[in-house]
This record gives C-alpha cells, structure tokens and sequence, in this order.
C-alpha cells in the first residue's frame, strides 16, 4: 500500500482505528490493510466481463461476419462474388480463388482470436484481483485476531 498514493486516507482510517491500537504503528498497519481490502473490494464490484463478451458475441451475429461467410462459401462454391480483397476478378479460379478464401477465413479467424483474447485477459485481471483480495482478506483478519488479543502485528 503505498502511503504516497493513500496518505490522505491511511491517516483517516488510522485516527480512527488508533483507540482500539496498541500503538500508532499497529493503527497505521490496520489502516493499510482495510484500505487495502476496501481498494481491491471496489475493484471487484466494478470489475466487469460482460464489454468484452457484448463485443464477441457483436461480432459473431454481425452482419459484415455473416457477409463474410458468405462470401467464403460463393468462393468455395465457384461462383461470383460481390467483392474481392486480394484480386480484381469477380470470378476467381484456381490458386486466385483459393488465396481469396483463405484471406477471408484468415481475416475471420485473426479478428475472433483478438476477441477471444481480450476475454481471456479480462478474466486473468478478475483472477488476479480475487487473489489480491483474498490476501487482504487474510491480512486484515489477522490483524484483528492481534488486536484482539492485545498484540503487536
């Protein structure tokens, strides 16, 4: 916890834990550790997924994605298409129509991926911060079994 960022509130909290404390090192140790606690609890109520999955399940129903599939498939199936990206032939053959597909397939999975990503990493910064929380939870719980027994910590 850092006393430069939260000097203004670890002395706040410390004025008003200091009558249950030992001595003022023990009230300021309390007060970092609730603020601690308090930080990471916020952190996790504002904590949210649900952005990042709006945005995968947006791109999975999408019209451009549906598009694009079925652009594929006119491809794959040999007939003309509304619009190329790595020819000017509206009816590529042969290696042309297999570079387009695979352009297409390839643009597709790239942009899923990203999502899929941006997932993953919010979810690793949720269980990141559940740990933190627990730890503040520990600390804060043995700083009160100290206080409670009228010792240091």
């Amino acid at each position: 916890m850092s006393e430069q960022t939260f000097g203004k509130e670890i002395d706040a909290v410390t004025a008003l834990v200091r009558a249950e404390c030992v001595s003022d090192h023990q009230a300021k140790e309390l007060a970092k550790r609730i603020i601690a606690f308090e930080r990471n609890e916020q952190f996790l109520r504002d904590f949210n997924t649900d952005e990042a999955e709006a945005e995968l399940k947006a791109w999975m129903f999408c019209a451009p994605r549906f598009e694009l599939i079925q652009l594929a498939k006119a491809h794959e199936n040999k007939q003309k298409a509304w619009i190329t990206f790595t020819t000017s032939n509206k009816k590529p053959k042969g290696k042309a129509r297999i570079e387009e597909m695979k352009f297409i397939e390839g643009f597709m999975r790239i942009q899923d991926k990203t999502l899929v990503g941006n997932i993953k990493r919010e979810k690793n910064k949720q269980s990141a911060v559940i740990r933190y929380q627990k730890r503040a939870t520990n600390q804060l719980v043995k700083a009160v079994h100290h206080l409670a027994k009228g010792e240091e910590f």
